[in-house]
């Protein structure tokens, strides 16, 4: 239990303990300033980040490595979308329980929100991506147990 106000560093041990997966952070952004203020806010928790530009580059990274311990996704890119790696996310067994927040300026329609949730913990707007935000979304979806795999027991 932490009491308010949170002290840092008592958080970052508190997430670590109940991380359910090793590895980075994969973070999939082509906005530059973006793409910088959400590492900074994920390495202030003492997390690893990796960065790739766009989803193309994700499913690179993806092939390259072992599952990150989450994707912080950005909707629209150039090549690939965020649309089309959540697709490509799901097509893989291996890569369907990584937990996946969704970051976008985007302007969702009722249908794309609706579909996103099912595909994703959180959807975060640009507009109001503070870093506590982000930092928030982050330790809530670390602490969720991994989905267990089609037909497993558990």
């Amino acid at each position: 239990m932490l009491t308010k106000p949170v002290d840092r560093a008592q958080l970052s041990a508190l997430m670590h303990r109940l991380l359910r997966r090793e590895g980075p952070v994969l973070l999939v952004e082509d906005d530059a300033g973006a793409r910088e203020l959400i590492c900074q806010s994920i390495e202030k928790m003492g997390l690893a980040v990796a960065e790739v530009f766009n989803g193309r580059q994700a499913m690179t990274w993806l092939g390259a490595h072992p599952a990150p311990a989450m994707i912080l996704l950005d909707l629209v890119m150039p090549e690939m979308d965020g649309f089309e790696v959540l697709d490509a996310l799901a097509a893989r067994a291996d890569w369907r329980d990584i937990p996946v927040i969704v970051i976008t300026a985007k302007q969702l329609t009722a249908a794309e929100r609706e579909r996103l949730l099912r595909q994703a913990q959180k959807i975060i707007s640009k507009g109001a991506a503070s870093r506590l935000d982000i930092a928030a979304a982050v330790g809530e979806a670390l602490r969720r147990p991994a989905r267990m795999p089609a037909g497993a027991n558990g």
